[in-house]
Parts: C-alpha cells; structure tokens; sequence
C-alpha cells in the first residue's frame, strides 16, 4: 500500500528514471546499427557465402543483445506501472482526505492549511503521473 512517507523516495525513483531510459534508447540504438551493418555486409558478400555465412554467428549475438535489451525495457515500463498504480492509491487517500476535511469545513472549522496540503499534493501527483506516463511513451517508442 503506497503512502505519502515514501512519496519523496519514488520521486527520487522516477527521476532515475530519466537516466535508465536514455541508456537504454543509446543501447538500443547502437545494437540496431550493428545489425544493420552485418546484414549489409551479408547482403554485399552474397556471392561469397563462406564469408557472408560467418557473419551469421556476430548477427546472431547483435540479435541476442537485442533481446537483452528489450527485456530492460520490459523491466522499466512495469516499474513505472507500478509506480503510477502506486500514485493512483496515494490520489484516493487524498481524495477521501478531502473529503474528511470538506466535512469538518461545513461544520465551520478552519481547514485551509488541510486544503492547501491536498491541493499541493494533488499536484505533485499529476506532475509525477504526467512524467510516468511521457517516460511510457518513449519506451514504446523503443524499438
């Protein structure tokens, strides 16, 4: 169950984030250029399938790498999904905070303090949500 005394520690996570993404997009990117070197080399060698065949075993290992990344980003997109599930919870608790607090508010006490901290809150939730959701998008765009 999420609560706001661990809130400070999946900012800091979800700011590492940023990091674990770019290098995976930087792997990603130069395995892909690998491969398409050898299978250009292949395509150029066809007349010479000796050569062009021991390339096989080097696209086979660029293709494998691949693999090991991909599994990285699978990684990285179901932590952040549970980190956004974990930010949906903490926004039901200050949902029904205010809640509780709009209550003792018709019955005339002075909770602005209380609303501010919901409303700060609020925020900080949709700003972490938003930047959970712009850090999916580029891992889908991973390829």
């Amino acid at each position: 169950m999420a609560n706001w005394e661990n809130f400070e520690d999946n900012i800091e996570k979800i700011e590492n984030f940023e990091n674990e993404i770019s290098k995976c997009e930087e792997k990603l990117e130069i395995v892909n250029q690998r491969i398409n070197n050898i299978e250009t080399a292949i395509t150029r060698l066809s007349d010479d399938t000796e050569v062009a065949n021991s390339l096989e075993k080097n696209k086979e290992e660029a293709n494998e790498e691949k693999n090991r990344i991909s599994e990285e980003k699978t990684e990285l997109e179901e932590s952040l999904k549970e980190m956004n599930e974990e930010l949906d919870e903490l926004e039901e608790q200050n949902i029904e905070s205010q809640s509780t607090i709009r209550g003792l508010e018709t019955l005339g006490e002075e909770v602005s303090e209380a609303l501010n901290i919901i409303d700060e809150r609020k925020e900080m939730i949709n700003e972490q949500k938003t930047r959970i959701n712009d850090f999916l998008s580029r891992l889908n765009a991973i390829h």
